[in-house]
C-alpha cells in the first residue's frame, strides 16, 4: 500500500499517478468540509438561475475576511478552507500570513485558478528543468480543464494541450487587450508580453454571474475536489478522512506513519512508500519534527496590488461576466528584475464596491462610487522567490516558529514594476494609480514552499529529484516544499506536474 497525505492538487496527481502504475493507493487528509446548511444553500442555487437567487442567498456568500492587506478570500461565505484541527499548534511569526489548509482539496477551494507553467529562465537553480515537466503538464491537463487561447503568450508559456475552452473576456478586459494589441511592438521592446488569461474553468454550464471570487454556485472553477471524486471510483483507491499525520519513520523495506484522529486518537499505519503533500507548512512540520530538522528557509512568491483607471467605459457593474484575471501580462525587463514578472489583470467584481464601503463607512454614500467602480481595474503581481522576503522557519517544540528576513526588494521591485507600467499607460489603456500600490506580507499569495529544496546531491534538510529527504528511500515529499525557488507565474499547474512526476517515476 503507498499512504499520500492531504487532498490537495499535489496530493490527487500524485495518487493518480500512481494508481496509473497499477499500485493501491490510501489517502490520509484531515478533510473538513464546507458546513452542512451552506452546502445545501449552494446546492439549491445550483439548481437555480441567476434571476431566482435570493437576495438572502447572495449576501449570505458575499462576504470577505480581513485579516489588515487584502480580504482573505473565503468560498460560499465560509472559511472552512482555514480551519485548524483542534490541538493543531499552528505556526507563530509576525510580518507573515501564512494560511495551511486541512480541507477536502485544501486552498484550492479559494484560488483563483489561474494557470501558467514555468520558464526555464525561472527555474535555472533547480536539478530538473523544464523538459523533464513538460509531459507531466500534458497529462495534468489531462484531467483537468483549462480555460484560454492560442495567442503570443505561448511563445513563452506554452499550452501543453490542445483541448482548451474559450472563455468570453469582459468588455474592460477587452479593451485592455485591443489597446495593448494596438501597441504590441512597442511594449515588446519594453520587456512587456501579454495575452488572455488561462484558467482551470470549466466554461460549459458558465453563466457568467460575476461570483467567482465568492463561490461559483455551479461549481465551474477546479478543485482537487473534482479529481479525488474520479479517484474515489478506481480500483484500488481508499480514502481516510478525519486524519492529521504527524510523524513517519522507515524501517526497512516499509515506512511507519503515526498521527491522531480529529477527535484525538492516536493512530497508526503502515506502506511501502509515503508521499506528502500536506502543503508547504504541515508538510514541513512532518518533516522536520520526523527527522529532527531544526531549521530551514521557508520561500515565498510575494504579491502586489495595483489599482488602474480606465479613461473610457461605464456599465461594468451590470455586466454579465466571470470575474477571474482576465488577462496576463508578463514582464521580462533584466532592469527590474532577471526573473519573469507575472501579473494577473482584473476588471470589475462586487469586492470592489465592498471594499469601497468598509474603508469609507458613512462616508460611502457621498461618493461618486458609481462612475470610479466602473472604469476600475486591480493587477495582481507576481514575484520570484528571489526577489521576496524569505523566512527563517524554526521547530520550537510542537509548533514551527516565523521569522521574515528584512529586505528591500519586494517593495524596490514592486514599485519600479508599478512605475514601467505608468510609464506605458497609453498603451496598456489605463492608468496605474501609484499611491495605491500595495505589497503583501510573505504568505499572502499562497505561493510559498522551498523549505526542503530538491538538490542533485541532497543533505540533511533537502531532497532528491524524488523529493526524497536525503538519506531516505520510500518518503517522498511532492508539494511545492521541494521546489528550489518559487516562480512568478502561478504555482498550482508546476506543483501537480512535479507531484505527478514524482509518483509516476518513483523507483519500484
Amino acid at each position: 500500500m503507498h499512504y499520500v497525505i492531504g487532498s490537495g492538487p499535489a496530493a490527487v496527481s500524485c495518487a493518480m499517478a500512481v494508481l496509473n502504475r497499477g499500485e493501491e493507493v490510501t489517502m490520509l487528509d484531515a478533510g473538513f468540509a464546507l458546513e452542512p446548511d451552506a452546502a445545501r444553500a449552494v446546492a439549491e442555487m445550483s439548481r437555480q438561475t441567476p434571476g431566482e437567487w435570493g437576495s438572502e442567498s447572495l449576501a449570505r456568500m458575499k462576504v470577505l475576511a480581513h485579516a489588515g492587506g487584502a480580504p482573505r478570500k473565503l468560498v460560499y461565505g465560509s472559511s472552512y478552507a482555514y480551519r485548524r484541527p483542534d490541538g493543531y499548534a499552528e505556526a507563530e511569526g509576525k510580518g507573515v500570513d501564512f494560511a495551511p489548509s486541512f480541507a477536502i482539496g485544501g486552498l484550492s477551494n479559494v484560488w483563483g485558478a489561474a494557470m501558467l507553467p514555468y520558464r526555464q529562465e525561472d527555474i535555472d537553480e533547480w536539478p530538473i528543468g523544464v523538459e523533464e515537466l513538460a509531459p507531466y503538464y500534458a497529462r495534468v491537463l489531462e484531467f483537468v480543464p483549462l480555460t484560454g487561447r492560442l495567442d503570443a503568450l505561448a511563445a513563452l508559456f506554452p499550452l501543453y494541450t490542445s483541448a482548451f475552452q474559450e472563455h468570453t473576456t469582459s468588455r474592460q478586459g477587452a479593451r485592455v487587450l485591443r489597446a495593448m494589441e494596438r501597441h504590441r511592438e512597442a511594449l515588446n521592446r519594453e520587456g512587456i508580453s501579454f495575452g488572455s488569461s488561462r484558467l482551470a474553468v470549466e466554461t460549459k454550464g458558465c453563466v457568467y454571474c460575476g461570483m467567482c471570487m465568492f463561490g461559483c454556485p455551479y461549481d465551474l472553477i477546479y478543485s482537487s475536489r473534482h479529481t479525488l471524486s474520479r479517484l474515489g471510483e478506481r480500483r484500488g483507491f481508499r480514502y481516510l478522512g478525519g486524519v492529521v499525520v504527524e510523524r513517519f519513520a522507515e524501517r526497512g523495506g516499509a515506512v511507519a506513519i503515526e498521527g491522531r484522529t480529529l477527535s484525538g486518537e492516536p493512530v497508526s499505519f503502515e506502506g511501502e512508500r509515503l508521499f506528502l503533500g500536506a502543503g508547504p507548512l504541515p508538510t514541513t512540520q512532518i518533516v522536520m519534527d520526523s527527522l529532527e530538522i531544526d531549521e530551514t528557509t521557508l520561500l515565498d512568491s510575494q504579491y502586489f496590488r495595483l489599482p488602474l483607471l480606465q479613461a473610457t467605459g461605464g456599465g461594468a457593474r451590470r455586466e454579465e461576466l466571470h470575474t477571474l484575471a482576465q488577462a496576463f501580462i508578463e514582464l521580462l525587463d533584466p532592469a527590474i528584475s532577471r526573473r519573469t514578472v507575472h501579473m494577473q489583470l482584473y476588471t470589475y467584481n462586487d469586492i470592489y464596491e465592498l471594499e469601497l464601503r468598509r474603508r469609507f463607512g458613512r462616508l460611502y454614500p457621498f461618493m461618486p462610487a458609481g462612475p470610479v467602480l466602473d472604469r476600475m481595474l486591480l493587477i495582481q503581481g507576481f514575484l520570484h522567490s528571489d526577489d521576496s522576503l524569505k523566512v527563517r522557519v524554526r521547530r520550537r517544540g510542537s509548533r514551527l516558529s516565523l521569522h521574515k528576513v528584512k529586505d528591500s526588494r519586494p517593495r524596490q521591485t514592486a514599485g519600479r514594476v508599478a512605475r514601467k507600467l505608468a510609464r506605458n499607460s497609453l498603451r496598456i489603456g489605463a492608468a496605474p494609480l501609484l499611491p495605491l500600490l500595495e505589497v503583501e506580507l510573505p504568505g499572502r499569495s499562497f505561493h510559498d514552499g522551498g523549505t526542503l529544496p530538491m538538490r542533485a546531491d541532497p543533505q540533511h534538510g533537502q531532497t532528491d529529484t524524488l523529493g526524497r529527504p536525503a538519506g531516505l528511500q520510500r518518503v517522498h515529499v511532492i508539494d511545492s516544499s521541494v521546489f528550489p525557488t518559487i516562480p512568478a507565474t502561478t504555482i498550482t499547474l508546476s506543483v501537480m506536474a512535479n507531484a505527478y512526476r514524482i509518483g509516476a517515476e518513483h523507483a519500484d
